[in-house]
């Protein structure tokens, strides 16, 4: 006894028909783009810290070179609020909001946060966080580009508090001859 089974294919291989024709794309050249997509996305990594959130903050993805520079594990940032990496001065100076309210209306936002690692060590970002929209012109997705700026921020402050103890120095000089030139000098400074 032989059994046989059939299923009409013929509108599935007319719809694929279509798509190839329509849009012109072959195996080769699907594979191709893939390929140059995968690329890209190798060399943002090597580069940027990443971290996609939700349109409510969520961190839903974050790649290695992100984990390298914060110290934490994807275990510990997974579906948390994003917020928990930045330092309380931009939480209690609205940051975060203001930042979240002009990604609403589809505007890129550049911005230096101060991150907090699992450490709890400054990390300054340069961070560029862009809305991902679906077809239906919808956000659903935040990107943020991130690029550590931790070193030169560290030596600006260093220089900053380096002239600042100089001229305390030349108040202090001055004022072991005259009082009054000391004060002018702290004034000035």
């Amino acid at each position: 006894e032989y059994i046989a089974m059939r299923t009409d294919i013929t509108e599935l291989q007319e719809d694929k028909e279509h798509i190839r024709n329509s849009l012109g794309i072959t195996t080769a050249n699907f594979t191709e783009a893939r390929q140059q997509a995968r690329e890209y996305e190798n060399a943002i990594d090597a580069t940027w810290s990443v971290i996609r959130t939700d349109t409510n903050n969520i961190i839903t993805y974050m790649n290695d070179t992100f984990l390298a520079t914060s110290g934490y594990t994807r275990e510990d940032l997974l579906g948390k609020n994003c917020t928990l990496l930045r330092h309380k001065k931009h939480i209690q100076r609205g940051d975060c909001e203001k930042v979240k309210q002009k990604l609403a209306k589809k505007e890129i936002v550049r911005m230096q946060f101060e991150n907090i690692t699992k450490k709890n060590a400054p990390c300054f970002m340069d961070t560029t966080i862009i809305p991902i929209a679906n077809s239906k012109d919808e956000i659903v997705e935040y990107l943020h580009l991130m690029n550590d700026v931790t070193e030169l921020v560290l030596i600006h402050q260093e220089i900053e508090k380096t002239q600042q103890e100089i001229i305390y120095l030349m108040g202090e000089i001055g004022e072991s001859r005259n009082k009054e030139t000391g004060n002018h000098v702290r004034r000035v400074a």
